[in-house]
């Protein structure tokens, strides 16, 4: 994420709808630092939980086992992490980072074709 935000016009330089778009970003850059944090969060659980032992985890995947309840935790950390946050992060970092002019330009690209 950059250091700064980069609006078009810089925050306070623009008309009241650029300063709402300004905050809107500001704000949009808090929720990013906490997705970051509970990505960091969930990280710490996972490292933390007891990991199979080869031949259990072989037996689980045969079905020969019943799942453990520290492979069941790994497993919903590891789809949260991966389907809701890496995208959620991937949105909110290009809303914090685009700039006015950006989408402008991507408009007139789609208008040209």
């Amino acid at each position: 994420m950059a250091e700064e935000l980069a609006v078009w016009p810089r925050c306070g330089e623009g008309a009241p709808a650029a300063d709402a778009e300004c905050d809107a970003q500001q704000q949009l850059a808090s929720l990013l630092r906490w997705i970051d944090a509970l990505d960091g969060e969930l990280e710490g659980i996972y490292a933390a939980l007891p990991a199979p032992a080869t031949a259990e985890a072989d037996a689980m995947e045969a079905g020969d086992r019943p799942e453990s309840l520290s492979h069941y935790l790994r497993t919903a950390i590891e789809c949260l992490r991966a389907d809701w946050l890496a995208a959620a992060r991937a949105t909110l970092d290009r809303a914090v980072t685009i700039r006015r002019r950006d989408l402008d330009l991507e408009w007139c690209g789609k208008a040209r074709r």
